[in-house]
């Protein structure tokens, strides 16, 4: 046996003897859950008993911004990450690779993310029992609803496609309702822009001098 599974088999066993309390607290949810803290200050010494490495590589990552429901900027980051459990005696490697996903109203979500796929990592490998286990967030955040990507490119077409004002401002005005009634404030954004642009092309082609056809004189016939 490669000795980085006998190492893994070692650090499991002693976790399942004393297991690892939970000291995290949701403050909205109210759950228990483990800190990345608990996890580092049982497995630090454990992996250094046992000549076990964690070395982590960023594969993948992906960051989407979206609105909480009181207009507040709200990052989702998503990482996927590999890492590669290493022996420090004969150099083996037995490699997981996870994802990691977390929310943050400032420049923490990343770091969240990459918090929560290292405790996937350990938690899978080393058999950590779980249960309301998400410490990627120690808060849960409201993320604003949204109408659905057909239903906001639906209604900014028909506010492109408006061939007079009259019907520019009935397609805004249904646009604008559909995306008040989810509290959609980036689609209302985007229908305000729509309308805009619209309302300016229309202006345009109105100015534009309407093209007359000349009549030559009839000719006199003898």
């Amino acid at each position: 046996m490669k000795h980085v599974h006998q190492a893994i088999k070692q650090v499991s066993k002693a976790i399942s003897v004393d297991g690892i309390a939970k000291t995290g607290q949701n403050a909205e949810d109210g759950y228990s859950f483990r800190t990345i803290d608990d996890l580092l200050e049982k497995l630090s010494t454990l992996l250094a008993d046992h000549d076990l490495l964690i070395l982590p590589t960023v594969i993948e990552r992906e960051s989407v911004e979206r609105r909480t429901a009181t207009g507040m900027a709200l990052f989702f980051a998503t990482v996927r990450v590999r890492y590669d459990f290493t022996s420090a005696i004969d150099e083996s490697v037995a490699s997981v690779e996870v994802y990691g996903e977390a929310m943050d109203t400032a420049d923490k979500a990343t770091n969240k993310a990459m918090t929560a796929a290292y405790k996937v990592a350990v938690t899978q490998t080393f058999c950590i029992a779980t249960k309301n286990n998400a410490d990627a967030d120690a808060t849960s955040h409201n993320a604003a609803a949204r109408l659905t990507e057909s239903e906001r490119t639906k209604h900014e077409r028909a506010i492109l496609a408006a061939p007079d004002t009259k019907l520019l401002t009935s397609a805004h005005k249904l646009a604008t309702a559909a995306a008040v009634r989810v509290a959609d404030e980036e689609s209302r954004k985007t229908f305000n822009e729509a309308k805009k642009k619209r309302a300016e092309e229309l202006a345009e082609a109105k100015k534009k001098p309407a093209q007359t056809t000349e009549q030559k004189p009839a000719e006199a016939t003898a």
